[in-house]
């Protein structure tokens, strides 16, 4: 009997740790994969749920991400929206869901509406058209959206002429900010990346990876010539 015993713990252990193993594959995996890769090219998107369930297990961990604070203090942006444009915006947005969970939901061209906005950097205002931004939900089905913003021609911001706010697990956190400092050590074309905080509408400020948009300015900006195709 004791035998018997020693035998199935040894089974549950081997169950446990190979469970616990495929976890932290299905993680890696999740971390690794593009995410519109792994919503519109595999049956992950299909499974009621899977997506959802799989970004607040990812949210959970994020504790693993903290580090020393920076020597410097992030750039900080406030974004002001009226209250009816941005309802507007809300309603603009996909409410006829294939699943309750947004498992498999994308954004199409007509629910991409550009309403008017103030920015405020450095105590300077900016007069701005601004909207979601990203196809897949993640950006825009819940509280944190990502953000396209628009300014005007005249009236650059550190000449940039379109900036996209983007939820920073999109972009795997510091995945993308070291492939863009290795583009840029290698006199590569690249977004600039940086890292913000923005209010809006008086909110506490919020986390952004800040991405400048594949614009005209940002091509003469590194050299090239601003009717480039890329």
């Amino acid at each position: 009997m004791r035998r018997l015993h020693i035998i199935l713990s040894i089974i549950a252990l081997l169950v446990a740790v190979q469970a616990v193993g495929l976890l932290l594959l299905g993680l890696l995996i999740y971390q690794a994969t593009p995410h519109d890769t792994l919503a519109r090219r595999t049956f992950i998107s299909q499974i009621p749920g899977m997506l959802s369930s799989v970004r607040v297990l990812d949210r959970s961990m994020n504790f693993l991400y903290r580090g020393q604070r920076p020597p410097e203090e992030l750039p900080s942006y406030r974004l002001d929206i009226a209250d009816e444009d941005l309802q507007r915006i809300e309603d603009s947005l996909p409410t006829e869901l294939p699943s309750p969970w947004y498992g498999n939901l994308f954004l199409t061209e007509d629910a991409k509406d550009w309403t008017d906005a103030v920015f405020t950097a450095d105590g300077e205002t900016y007069d701005v058209k601004i909207r979601v931004r990203g196809d897949i939900f993640n950006h825009w089905a819940y509280r944190k959206k990502s953000w396209r913003v628009k300014f005007q021609k005249e009236h650059l911001f550190h000449g940039m002429r379109e900036i996209n706010f983007i939820i920073p697990e999109d972009r795997f956190w510091f995945a993308e900010a070291l492939n863009v400092y290795r583009m840029r050590k290698f006199n590569l074309l690249h977004s600039p990346l940086e890292f913000v905080t923005v209010s809006l509408n008086g909110s506490k400020p919020l986390l952004y990876t800040q991405i400048e948009h594949w614009t005209k300015e940002m091509l003469e900006k590194q050299g090239r010539t601003g009717d480039a195709h890329v």
